[in-house]
């Protein structure tokens, strides 16, 4: 599995204002009622970041740029970007990349 498997909602490494993202949440309720489950609902099978108007146009919802910019995607953590835009898959992480350390987490990279 890769990074992109991770859930977005409840997740310990993904957080806003140091809590994990709660689908029942008023602003984040679209997402989550959209589908965007996973890390990887947020990018392109390319690994590039979607924008907020192709997530909107994708999920067919209006999802406010606070909520994308400032709370989403800013928690995730800029190494499982990397890992993401560079196309690494489960078989690409090497062992000394199996664990991120962030926001004083030890988050793990799943396999």
């Amino acid at each position: 599995m890769y990074i992109g498997e991770e859930f977005i909602w409840k997740n310990r490494c993904l957080t806003f204002d140091g809590k994990p993202f709660d689908p029942s949440v008023r602003m984040f309720s679209g997402l989550y009622n959209a589908g965007i489950l996973k890390v990887k609902d947020l990018f392109t099978n390319e690994g590039k970041a979607l924008t907020l108007s192709q997530l909107n146009s994708t999920c067919q919802c209006n999802i406010p740029a606070m909520v994308y910019n400032y709370s989403i995607f800013s928690s995730i953590p800029k190494e499982w970007k990397r890992l993401i835009d560079q196309g690494i898959k489960g078989d690409g992480i090497q062992e000394n990349e199996s664990k991120i350390l962030f926001r004083n987490n030890i988050c793990p990279l799943k396999r």
